[in-house]
């Protein structure tokens, strides 16, 4: 199974092998309004595998990380689809790339499909420390606490039959 947009109209259709039956292909025939993504990073990662796109001025906040691969056992465009605001004229995209720079598209339009160059508008954000502190612990080591020492038992899995 994988998904891409094979009629260009930023939906996703869904392509599904049937093994010894002929191939299915199922159209995505939404009527609501959507906002597709296609990045182009630099290389060597130029489908921006990683990248975190965000979309604001949606019905609802909506983030998603470009990733490789596809749905199951295939591979799928790689494409983010987006639900717009049907009363929102203008939403913006910001792209997140893996180097912490950022794209930002402002006055999105619905019903289309935008192509983000990373060489060509992913700007420095400022904000992000090239040397940030290492994170504290999250766990703390007791094992003098609780007195217990581990000890494995020879036994032999194939030996019952």
């Amino acid at each position: 199974m994988a998904t891409a947009d094979l009629n260009n109209n930023g939906t996703h259709d869904l392509i599904i092998n049937r093994f010894n039956s002929e191939a299915v292909i199922y159209e995505n025939t939404t009527k609501k309004s959507r906002i597709a993504v296609r990045l182009n990073g630099k290389a060597p990662n130029t489908s921006g595998i990683g990248a975190k796109v965000e979309l604001i001025g949606g019905p609802a906040k909506q983030s998603k990380e470009m990733g490789a691969g596809g749905i199951y056992l295939s591979g799928s465009q790689n494409q983010i689809v987006f639900a717009a605001d049907e009363n929102q004229e203008n939403h913006t995209i910001v792209v997140t790339w893996r180097k912490g720079t950022q794209s930002r598209i402002e006055n999105v339009q619905a019903n289309r499909i935008y192509e983000i160059d990373e060489a060509a508008t992913a700007l420095e954000t400022g904000g992000k420390d090239p040397n940030p502190e290492a994170a504290p612990p999250m766990f703390e080591d007791i094992s003098g606490v609780i007195a217990h020492s581990h000890h494995k038992s020879e036994y032999d899995d194939f030996q019952r039959v």
